[in-house]
Formats: C-alpha cells, sequence, structure tokens
C-alpha cells in the first residue's frame, strides 16, 4: 500500500508565518529603493537639461536659459523646479522665450511628491553665457526632496560660476 503524504495545518500555517514576516521586513527595503531610484531619475533630468543648456550657449556662442515653467511656454516667476522647467536658447536675455521656436527642451512636472527646490541665486532660472559660465550667478544649489522625512533620500547638485556641477545625496545635502 503507498502512503499518501502532504503537508499537515501546522507546517502550512509555519510557512505562512514565515512568509509574512519576510515580506514585512522586504517590502520597506523595496519601497526605499524605489524611491531612491526615483530620486536619481529626476535628480538625472534635471542635471541633463542643465547640462544641455550650457552646451547650447557654448555651441550658439548665445545665451541659453534653463527655467521653471508649468506651461511649457513661458517661465515662471514663482514657484519652484517642481512645477517644470524649459532650455531656450536667449540671445537677448530675455525673462521667456522670445518665440516658440526658441524652446528647445520641455519637462514636465515631478512626480510622486517630489519637490526641487533652488537656493536664492537658481531659485526658478539659470543662465549661461557664450562661454558656459553662469550670467550674473555666483553659485548655486538645488536641492531634491522626494520626502519631506527622509533626508537620506535627498539629491543635491550645485553649479559654479564657471559652469562646473557637482552632485551629492543624503546628508551632504542642504
Amino acid at each position: 500500500m503507498s502512503e499518501n503524504r502532504g503537508i499537515t495545518l501546522i507546517e502550512m500555517l509555519i510557512t505562512l508565518a514565515l512568509l509574512a514576516i519576510l515580506t514585512t521586513i522586504a517590502i520597506p527595503t523595496y519601497d526605499g529603493v524605489v524611491s531612491g531610484n526615483r530620486a536619481s531619475a529626476q535628480l538625472g533630468s534635471f542635471l541633463q537639461a542643465v547640462e544641455y543648456a550650457r552646451s547650447v550657449a557654448m555651441k550658439r556662442g548665445l545665451d541659453a536659459t534653463i527655467c521653471a515653467s508649468s506651461n511649457g511656454t513661458t517661465c515662471a516667476s514663482t514657484g519652484s523646479w517642481t512645477q517644470g522647467w524649459i532650455v531656450f536658447s536667449n540671445p537677448n536675455n530675455n525673462k521667456s522665450p522670445a518665440a516658440a521656436d526658441s524652446i528647445l527642451r520641455i519637462h514636465d512636472a515631478l512626480s510622486g511628491g517630489s519637490q526641487l527646490i533652488g537656493n536664492t541665486n537658481v531659485t526658478t532660472r539659470i543662465t549661461f553665457n557664450r562661454f558656459g559660465l553662469l550670467a550674473g550667478v555666483y553659485n548655486g544649489t538645488i536641492v531634491l526632496k522626494p520626502h519631506p522625512d527622509r533626508t537620506s533620500l535627498r539629491r543635491c547638485m550645485t553649479l559654479s560660476s564657471v559652469g562646473r556641477i557637482t552632485t551629492a545625496s543624503g546628508d551632504q545635502c542642504p
């Protein structure tokens, strides 16, 4: 006679309890990884736009500006980079693009509750001159805050007056 072997109720309950414990440990860790990756990608998008504006200024020999924009056509005078941004060719050093064809790139508002905030020098606008230097600004720091209570997820970038960009994360950000 062959024996039918299965699992007992006790074995199944122990397995489910272990699975529940492991899931409870893994989910917060996974959330931190996802939030950290989102923060890196969001700051990376902004950093790419800043580097692109600097490159355009040097290639064309004209000022180029990146500014905060909620509508993708004009620069915002208040708010923060969180609302989105545009890069435009700025030969006349205007506060906003002179024409729609001078807009080179548009980025929508940040998602996931992230905040991208610049200090006094780079609150809503960064302009590079034809030499790739910051026009009229000495230094500026922009901080990405993906979650207000978790400083470990912060990402920041600092622009020097010569156009050099450095990045940092976590507690190294202001």
